[in-house]
């Protein structure tokens, strides 16, 4: 009902119309209608007629499946790596953590919980794959271009032009990660999912501690590999 209201603008409707479109028996809704009234969600018209009084978006515009979908390959992710698997958005000029998978025996846990937000000025691998999504002519009129900052143990601040670069410098099709941890000491290596119109829609990732590994290249290649294959799974909503 919700979103047939905001849809609906300030075009005046009528109890019978909604009743129709959201397959409602009429008691319940006056229920409903009663209640988004008082709250002042929705205004009377006339006595049988309303407009909204509200604006309404997802913060993910998809379906409930694919959201579903997107839960198990988080899963999938999570047990493939035998770490922590997570959807990140971008909300405004922040990261938006969305959900969040850990494998069962892990020994460290991650701090960023689904609801978490985060500055883009550190340029680890999240932020650097949304801000050349972007582009360096937005992102020079959205956000302060000499507060960016190399990830690590210490904040590193760096020029314009070198922030230019690192951002400009990534590939968003590929996978981008980390191999020094922020300063908690976690790294992560993120994916890029676009929508149709190759716009982003989120990140999903890998997040583990920044430990040592026998053999480096095999591991990034690992990893590229289950975010490739999660990425291929994930078609657009």
């Amino acid at each position: 009902m919700l979103e047939f209201f905001a849809t609906s603008g300030q075009q005046p409707v009528s109890l019978t119309e909604i009743a129709r479109h959201c397959n409602i028996a009429m008691a319940t809704l006056f229920r409903i209608v009663s209640t988004l009234e008082q709250t002042g969600y929705i205004q009377r018209q006339s006595h049988t007629t309303y407009i909204s009084n509200f604006e309404f978006k997802k913060s993910l515009p998809m379906s409930s499946d694919y959201l579903k979908k997107l839960e198990q390959v988080l899963n999938d992710i999570a047990d493939s790596s035998q770490q922590t698997a997570e959807s990140i958005l971008i909300d405004s000029d922040h990261l938006l953590w969305h959900s969040k998978n850990e494998y069962k025996d892990l020994a460290i846990r991650l701090r960023a919980q689904p609801g978490f937000r985060r500055a883009m000025y550190e340029l680890d691998s999240p932020s650097r794959l949304y801000l050349k999504a972007l582009g360096w002519e937005k992102v020079s009129e959205t956000f302060d271009k000499t507060a960016f900052f190399r990830t690590g143990t210490e904040r590193e601040f760096i020029t314009e032009s070198e922030a230019k670069d690192i951002i400009e410098s990534t590939d968003i099709s590929d996978v981008a990660y980390d191999i020094e941890g922020n300063v908690r000491g976690i790294r992560r290596f993120a994916k890029l999912i676009l929508d149709a119109n190759g716009s982003p829609l989120f990140l999903i990732c890998i997040a583990e501690a920044a430990l040592q590994v026998p053999d480096k290249e095999k591991h990034i290649s690992r990893y590229k590999k289950i975010l490739h294959d999660a990425a291929n799974s994930l078609k657009t909503p």
